[in-house]
């Protein structure tokens, strides 16, 4: 689990938010599978309007040039966001998402990205709560920044009690499918990132690299 801060420019989060305004939204159970129909009480963006297609377009490339999420997730697929909206009274019980994706089954889901773009001053309740192994972790994050975490997690969308929470959903394929290896992947790129702040060079930081490039070549699935 991760959060990336600043997904948005301010002003993509002020144009993203200006189209939702005028923007047509369906029932989300059209879009849930067994049962989480039942569970699931939620407003998408409808797919088929050319605003849709418009956001996409700027959620997708802010949050794919994101560096945090290109060292930690290491993305080979990226999903269409899908946009949904809660309003007093709606929620999303907990659940585990498809591990396939139902529109595209090539993209095996091995995390999902939550875009916050509402203000969390503006609404009430509407945590996302996911499964950890130190218990459940209840996330609220600024508006236009994102949390990141393994699809498998047992997660849900605490009921707003007031407000509008608006929010775009992302999963990701990884080039490193397993969560262990992403994650010491990542400690070394960070500890070599740091290591070159300071100045480190040599012998030493060739070594590093070199073995940071051989792990990732013996786990990655392109």
């Amino acid at each position: 689990m991760i959060v990336l801060p600043d997904v948005l420019t301010a002003e993509e989060l002020a144009y993203v938010r200006e189209e939702l305004q005028t923007a047509g939204f369906e029932d989300g159970r059209l879009t849930a599978q067994g049962s989480a129909k039942k569970i699931k009480n939620n407003l998408q963006i409808q797919r088929s309007q050319e605003t849709a297609t418009e956001l996409d377009a700027v959620l997708m490339q802010a949050l794919t040039r994101h560096p945090l999420l290109l060292a930690w997730a290491m993305p080979k697929t990226v999903s269409v966001p899908l946009v949904n909206r809660y309003s007093r009274g709606m929620h999303y019980g907990f659940h585990v998402d498809a591990a396939v994706s139902p529109t595209n089954t090539q993209l095996r889901r091995d995390l999902s990205v939550t875009l916050f773009l509402s203000d969390p001053a503006t609404y009430e309740g509407g945590e996302l709560e996911v499964e950890s192994p130190g218990g459940l972790k209840r996330v609220k994050l600024p508006a236009g920044s994102a949390f990141i975490y393994a699809t498998h997690a047992l997660h849900q969308v605490r009921e707003v009690t007031n407000g509008v929470r608006e929010a775009a959903v992302f999963w990701l394929q990884s080039l490193i499918h397993d969560d262990a290896m992403r994650q010491t992947l990542f400690d070394l790129h960070a500890a070599m990132s740091a290591l070159g702040e300071k100045g480190h060079e040599g012998p030493e930081m060739l070594m590093l690299s070199k073995v940071h490039q051989n792990l990732t070549r013996r786990f990655a699935q392109p």
